[in-house]
């Protein structure tokens, strides 16, 4: 498809507004990130993902003959004036292009997804890019080193995760019995079993904790596809009647479950690295595969070996069972004492993002 035949089609499914665009010291930069601007009284909002249009701003574009979509985020940045730009969507790389037109302008990026190998590919794309920020939020360490391979920034701060920070650390309810956490895609479906690993496993697991007596929890990822989630978990299951699912209802309900368990099993869910700032045991079976290779292995970039005591980039019986075995029958506290400070590289815990209100306050004060 072209790039006029896009851009017809984008303006036929978006939508406009006719409002006058005020200048404001604070800028948020995507509508992902409207759920921390409510901690703010004023600011202007820029919607990047093509569904809501200045009508004004693009006919003055029209007039001086610009018409990509940058030439409408950079007019659009002229008119607010701000401070600070800030947005939530760290993996939007024309974001880290803005400092080169706007070298007065604070640029703040904050971290909200955790940030793979298949991540990588994603910006080497703009390997011939200056890109920077004057703030990354980072989940940890470990994503501070990742991002700083491909860009430039002034100020690296350790949050954690901004909606994880949100809930509150609370002891487990349900020590005995284990949660597995789904990242089902209905789009993914067509990829094959090597891609979609959770229902394999799920079988695994279940032996597992038929052998334990205990129950297995899933929590599912799918608001709109919980059906086909859920007999797409369950289909490798011959007993149905060990396993438990738990639909998803909302953002934040995830830490309030995730708060309720001792053991947390995942592949590569941010959920799952987010369980580790609320001192959860973990086990991560980053097993899945494209093209041949494994998507995400655990710790990457820092992590270089395929297995230790609570994690494997392995799918077999052998493998999941080695690592259940070590970290179910491990006590908390040993697991606290000896793993704890070592995970916290991967992901922090800052209550109610105080680093974050604090920066921001600073610079447009």
């Amino acid at each position: 498809m072209s790039k006029l035949a896009k851009a017809i089609l984008i303006f036929c499914k978006c939508k406009f507004d006719f409002k006058i665009i005020k200048k404001e010291k604070l800028l948020i930069f995507d509508t992902l990130s409207l759920e921390f601007a409510s901690k703010f009284k004023k600011f202007e909002t820029l919607d990047v993902r093509h569904k809501v249009f200045n009508f004004w701003l693009l006919l003055e574009n029209f007039l001086y003959l610009k018409f990509t979509f940058k030439d409408y985020i950079l007019t659009f940045i002229s008119k607010v004036n701000p401070k600070v730009v800030l947005t939530f969507n760290d993996n939007y790389l024309l974001f880290y292009e803005l400092k080169n037109y706007f070298p007065e302008v604070k640029f703040i990026a904050v971290q909200n997804g955790y940030r793979h190998k298949d991540q990588s590919d994603v910006f080497k794309k703009y390997k011939n890019k200056r890109l920077f920020a004057d703030y990354l939020f980072t989940f940890g360490k470990n994503s501070e080193i990742f991002y700083k391979k491909y860009l430039k920034c002034n100020n690296f701060i350790n949050l954690g995760s901004f909606r994880n920070n949100n809930v509150k650390l609370k002891k487990s309810s349900e020590k005995k019995n284990i949660l597995f956490i789904s990242q089902f895609r209905s789009a993914n479906m067509h990829k094959g079993d090597v891609f979609n690993v959770e229902s394999q496993m799920i079988k695994i697991i279940n032996i597992f904790c038929k052998k334990k007596k205990i129950k297995l929890f899933l929590a599912t990822a799918s608001t709109e596809n919980y059906l086909e989630e859920k007999n797409f978990l369950l289909s490798k299951l011959p007993e149905k009647h060990n396993v438990r699912l738990i639909r998803k209802k909302g953002r934040f309900d995830n830490y309030s479950l995730i708060n309720k368990f001792e053991t947390i099993v995942f592949v590569e869910s941010t959920l799952g690295y987010e369980a580790i700032a609320r001192k959860k045991k973990i086990v991560a079976i980053s097993c899945r595969k494209e093209k041949g290779k494994i998507i995400s292995p655990f710790g990457f970039p820092t992590i270089k070996s395929n297995k230790a005591f609570f994690f494997t980039n392995f799918g077999t019986k052998k493998e999941i069972f080695r690592v259940l075995n070590n970290v179910y029958n491990l006590p908390q506290k040993k697991w606290l004492k000896k793993y704890q400070k070592k995970l916290n590289v991967f992901m922090s815990f800052n209550k109610d993002n105080i680093k974050l209100k604090k920066t921001i306050n600073k610079l447009i004060n």
